[in-house]
């Protein structure tokens, strides 16, 4: 099957679905490539008002769902503020290759204002989950890590210098630097079982399943390069020019009984260590695996 022909066969199942479904193209702008018959007969503008255009123009508030998905608030023209849940297409290498649009519920003003107070599990700075809603997340995959056999690795990050950097930008310059880092590391952590969240007032952090010790490396050696793509000037960084992080990571094996305190302690401490170093690092710790 080509593949021309399997988004063609894409875009008809979607034009019989009931509601607004809209495609979206895996790119910084969230390039609208497509809109259903829903859609359309909802839309009270033309629907080229919508092609073509990334739906960041319209952009209220985002937010990191469960399984890689995003929540966007959004303001197109002609709409009420409206919520478009974005859920990733993957291709056969597991990396996003488009996402597709649900259009969900119409909100109020005292929602777009604070659109974090909609529920517990939003950190109103990152908008990744809070650490209340996080660390239970991670207690109880900790547990049927533990009943399933797989292993469970923790990534604690914090900005390199992010003292300095307030010192320099202030609180909300500091804020909107957070709030871009947390979005890029919640990026990097795509799969099912993947959880992002805000641990403390400079740090955010992610768990996820089924990584071995190299592959738990790798990938936080993926997340420093993916933060220091973004080239946030930082003028006042030990480590350069830009925005760095530094990163702690424990992987646990099945056999062991750590529990989400003492595993959140052991990532802290490698977090220091990487920041003792130097910064823009990676320290990894491994607890119970292959023993």
């Amino acid at each position: 099957m080509s593949d021309t022909l399997s988004v063609a066969q894409l875009e008809a199942a979607l034009d019989a679905m009931p509601g607004g479904v809209l495609l979206v193209a895996a790119d910084p702008a969230l390039t609208v490539t497509y809109s259903n018959r829903a859609f359309r007969q909802q839309s009270p503008t033309p629907v080229g008002s919508v092609l073509g255009h990334g739906l960041r123009e319209w952009l209220v508030s985002e937010s990191a769902g469960d399984r890689g998905e995003l929540r966007l608030v959004l303001r197109m023209p002609g709409w009420p503020a409206r919520e478009v849940r974005l859920v990733p297409l993957l291709d056969a290498n597991g990396a996003v290759e488009r996402w597709l649009g649900v259009l969900g519920d119409t909100y109020d003003g005292q929602a777009l204002r604070a659109p974090a107070a909609r529920g517990t599990h939003d950190d109103p700075v990152t908008l990744l989950h809070s650490r209340t809603a996080f660390d239970g997340l991670l207690a109880g995959s900790i547990d049927a890590g533990r009943r399933q056999g797989r292993m469970l690795t923790l990534f604690i990050a914090e900005v390199d210098a992010f003292d300095r950097y307030q010192d320099v930008f202030g609180r909300k310059g500091a804020e909107a630097c957070l709030r871009q880092v947390a979005r890029t590391f919640a990026h990097c952590f795509r799969r099912a079982s993947d959880v992002t969240g805000r641990w403390s007032d400079h740090t955010v952090a992610a768990f996820t399943m089924e990584l071995d010790p190299a592959q738990a490396e790798a990938h936080a050696a993926r997340v420093l390069e993916r933060v220091r793509d973004l080239t946030l000037h930082h003028p006042r960084s030990g480590t350069g020019r830009y925005v760095t992080l530094s990163i702690g990571v424990v992987t646990v094996g099945p056999e062991s009984t750590i529990d989400s305190t003492r595993l959140g302690a052991i990532a802290l401490e490698a977090l220091v260590e990487a920041q003792r170093a130097g910064g823009d690092a990676a320290v990894q710790r491994v607890v119970a695996v292959g023993r």
